[in-house]
């Protein structure tokens, strides 16, 4: 989290701190994001943040698991309505290629879905 807002020679750090993503300033030292989750904290659960567009505080993470995570994600292009849509499209006879590019993903996603395989 702080690699990725605070450090501009991170990787991600364009879609986080170079897109204005912040960390609370108390949060800046361990010991005060310590007590802020604690008692939320799983290990086998991530942090996330509600709003994408919002920083990092209290008021705007919560805990969550992996593939929740990667649903809340600006990248994902799909949501399980959306995941509904293809198979319905699928099973009424289009094609995986149409639907592939009517929803602009990859057809080895778009064959994972129709297949009733993970999309995440």
């Amino acid at each position: 989290m702080k690699q990725r807002c605070l450090n501009p020679k991170h990787k991600d750090y364009a879609n986080y701190g170079g897109r204005g993503i912040t960390i609370c300033d108390k949060w800046l030292t361990f010991k005060g994001f310590l007590s802020d989750i604690e008692s939320q904290y799983k290990p086998e659960l991530t942090i996330d943040r509600i709003d994408n567009d919002k920083g990092y505080s209290a008021e705007n993470i919560r805990w969550v698991t992996q593939s929740e995570q990667t649903r809340n994600m600006r990248t994902t292009k799909l949501d399980t309505n959306k995941v509904k849509e293809i198979r319905s499209l699928y099973a009424q006879g289009q094609s995986q290629e149409e639907i592939r590019k009517q929803f602009d993903v990859s057809q080895y996603l778009i064959s994972r879905i129709v297949t009733g395989k993970s999309w995440i």
